[in-house]
């Protein structure tokens, strides 16, 4: 028997399981599973599907305490808008949080004039909505359309919804090209804006939480929202980032432990002003002392520039020479912009990385489709975030 033993020698070391894939199929695979829900807005049962399903990914990927965190909030919910001129009905959306609103007269105005008490046409290129709204408000403007210029490959006019400023209660919508060369055509003239909105007092929305438990001290938080504005997939922003998230779990949490504990954070109400990051920040005050807080916001789009933006060089410099190395164009774009769930994390003092592929027609849009996205160069852009986290959390790349 002893000599059975010794010459069949010691057992071989069990052999490692390969590290779980970030490529494009695995990506796309997730990423589906999300855009499967179609529309993911606030206050509606596809809120509480994506909610469910967070869960259930994040248990799925080996997550340590899995579980939602409540919080209550007004929600905003758009409904049908609608601007009259010339004895035309023209077709337009709120913008968040647009009042609820019935024949709100006033003469049409442009962007750059005298805007006092006029309806003021201003155009989506180069400023952002919140800047605009504000500036329209405070100019004493009666309300704000915004046009969408852009449209897809195949002539579809395309309009861009999304908020504007928590509690600016301006009225605001967006239109498209079309409706924006009307409006333009009747300047000067009385139009009257009409938008049917709700707002649901104290509604729970949850943000979704597990974690991979560190071997030592310190936290890095790896964010992406899981719910969405207009009334389509929304691909781009946010089911990829939410497919990121889950792949970006899953691999830290099947291989050797991290140093620093790693906080995954699936947010929700996002798109209507950061709310649930904001409500995580506002429950978590401990998130000031964060190592890192990655967020996975457009992690890919259709078109657009590739842009790492960070609080701290040495990830800047990681993610360039990373993409580069995987023949991906990317672009310093200085400090996380605070457009994202980063910036809640950033206001307690904490550093930010964010990267993502932006400028794309798409954005906010009907045409947000899972069939706009190229998952090989979407996966290229994951594994850019891989490593800056894994090299900040110290495991092998």
């Amino acid at each position: 028997m002893i000599a059975a033993l010794v010459a069949c020698g010691p057992a071989p070391p069990p052999t490692a399981l390969p590290p779980q894939p970030l490529d494009a199929d695995a990506l796309l695979e997730v990423t589906r599973e999300i855009t499967d829900l179609g529309a993911r807005m606030v206050a509606t049962p596809a809120e509480e599907d994506a909610t469910a399903l967070m869960e259930a990914l994040f248990l799925e990927a080996g997550l340590h305490d899995v579980h939602r965190e409540p919080f209550v909030w007004d929600a905003w919910v758009p409904g049908p808008a609608s601007i009259e001129v010339g004895g035309a009905v023209l077709s337009a959306v709120p913008l968040s949080p647009t009042p609820a609103t019935a024949g709100l007269s006033a003469p049409l105005v442009l962007e750059g004039t005298d805007v006092a008490g006029g309806l003021v046409v201003v155009t989506d290129e180069g400023t952002s909505r919140g800047v605009q709204a504000l500036s329209a408000a405070t100019s004493g403007a009666a309300g704000m359309i915004r046009v969408t210029e852009a449209t897809a490959d195949d002539g579809d006019l395309l309009v861009e919804v999304g908020h504007t400023l928590i509690g600016l209660q301006l009225p605001s919508v967006a239109v498209d090209a079309a409706v924006g060369a009307e409006l333009r055509a009747h300047i000067g003239e009385t139009a009257t804006l009409s938008a049917d909105t709700l707002v649901v007092a104290d509604h729970t929305s949850y943000n979704v939480v597990g974690s991979v438990p560190g071997t030592g001290p310190g936290t890095v938080y790896v964010t992406a929202h899981h719910d969405s504005w207009n009334p389509s997939e929304s691909a781009a922003d946010n089911a990829i980032g939410v497919g990121a998230l889950v792949l970006l779990a899953r691999r830290l949490a099947d291989g050797p432990a991290p140093g620093p504990t790693v906080v995954f954070v699936a947010t929700g109400a996002e798109e209507q002003g950061l709310r649930g990051a904001l409500a995580y920040t506002d429950q978590h005050p401990e998130a000031e002392d964060a190592q890192l807080v990655l967020n996975l916001d457009v992690l890919w789009a259709s078109e657009g520039v590739f842009v790492v933006m960070s609080s701290e060089p040495r990830w800047t410099t990681t993610a360039l020479t990373v993409a580069d190395g995987l023949g991906l164009s990317a672009v310093d774009g200085g400090l996380p912009d605070p457009s994202s769930d980063n910036f809640a994390f950033q206001i307690l003092g904490a550093p930010a990385f964010w990267s993502g592929r932006f400028g794309y027609r798409e954005y906010h849009t009907h045409r947000d489709t899972l069939d706009t996205l190229d998952f090989t160069g979407a996966s290229d852009a994951l594994r850019v975030q891989w490593a800056v986290l894994a090299d900040e959390v110290g495991v092998p790349r």
